[in-house]
């Protein structure tokens, strides 16, 4: 069946990487496709090109609004797509020619709700390898959970997949927030049956300067801890059997946030403000004796110091040079 996929590409200021964004769209494998190009305000020519590609393919739609940001204008292309499943694709980056068929073809063999591909970072030039469909792996929606947050198979990006637009449903990305896949993704992963992972390196993304992970370490960067802290309170309420790895790994973040905030944050009061939301967020979410009594060694000591003073445990790790 020839059914319809919608690739949602938001767009702001990257007129020098747009062209081969959307060609590499454009020249899929797979043809059916509803192409849904949001220019989000962008300040230099992106709105131009963006209505030029859709002078040339009938399958382009062009939203242009005011600058909301990444998540906005996601949700804008969102609100927009009439196909049977959905792909993103981030505006700097490329995908390969059978990035679409592949996922598409793994949904219907294995009657999957979302498929994810392999990624290759570049930074200049990217070729993808011309091979055949590799190994295909499934998870149940706990054991794809479970993945997600290790950071193990399963990833929070939210552009290496195709998902069936059913299970997104309503939920929507929060706008104004950094870190946006991680307060979506699991939701989402939450509501599939069956999530599985080819091993293809599909999806190229782009690593240059300037982009919002590349910039400096600063309070913003934190909104990632509440994204996991909501997903701990997800995981407790749904899926309790994965509690206690929820709150571990949002232990461990925390612990990464305090000690990158009172390494790099330079400036005092920003320092400051970034040390009080760590540990209102570390407090309200923080370790159970169970958690601690089944640690050991070394990570049992730290885990206890950090009863005692948690911003004090990470100032001991940044003296030791441990967790960089």
């Amino acid at each position: 069946m020839d059914l319809l996929i919608s690739i949602i590409i938001p767009i702001y200021n990257v007129e020098e990487y747009l062209e081969r964004c959307i060609d590499s769209v454009v020249n899929q494998t797979y043809k059916n496709l509803e192409i849904i190009l949001v220019d989000d305000g962008s300040p230099d020519q992106c709105g131009i090109i963006c209505d030029t590609w859709a002078l040339k393919d009938k399958r382009i739609k062009v939203i242009h609004k005011k600058n909301g940001g990444l998540s906005d204008a996601r949700n804008a292309g969102l609100n927009l797509a009439t196909g049977e499943f959905i792909a993103f694709v981030d505006s700097d980056d490329v995908v390969a020619r059978q990035f679409v068929r592949y996922l598409i073809d793994t949904v219907c063999e294995q009657n999957a709700d979302i498929v994810e591909c392999g990624v290759q970072k570049f930074c200049t030039d990217i070729e993808f390898p011309a091979e055949t469909k590799g190994k295909v792996t499934s998870f149940s929606k706990t054991e794809a959970l479970r993945e997600l947050i290790y950071d193990g198979a399963i990833r929070q990006h939210v552009w290496n997949k195709l998902y069936r637009k059913s299970v997104i449903a309503d939920i929507r990305f929060p706008v104004g927030k950094l870190n946006e896949d991680e307060f979506w993704t699991y939701k989402i992963v939450g509501r599939a049956e069956k999530i599985c992972r080819i091993e293809n390196e599909l999806y190229g993304y782009f690593q240059r300067e300037g982009s919002i992970m590349g910039t400096r370490y600063s309070v913003r960067r934190l909104d990632a801890l509440e994204a996991k802290a909501e997903r701990l309170e997800y995981m407790s309420e749904f899926y309790p059997e994965l509690e206690e790895d929820a709150r571990l790994n949002f232990y461990y973040s925390c612990r990464y946030a305090g000690q990158m905030s009172l390494r790099y944050i330079k400036e005092k009061k920003e320092r400051r403000n970034a040390v009080r939301k760590i540990k209102e967020l570390y407090s309200a979410n923080s370790l159970t004796r169970e958690d601690i009594r089944s640690a050991k060694g070394k990570e049992k000591m730290e885990m206890i110091l950090s009863t005692v003073s948690f911003m004090g445990c990470c100032r001991i790790r940044n003296l030791l040079y441990v967790g960089f």
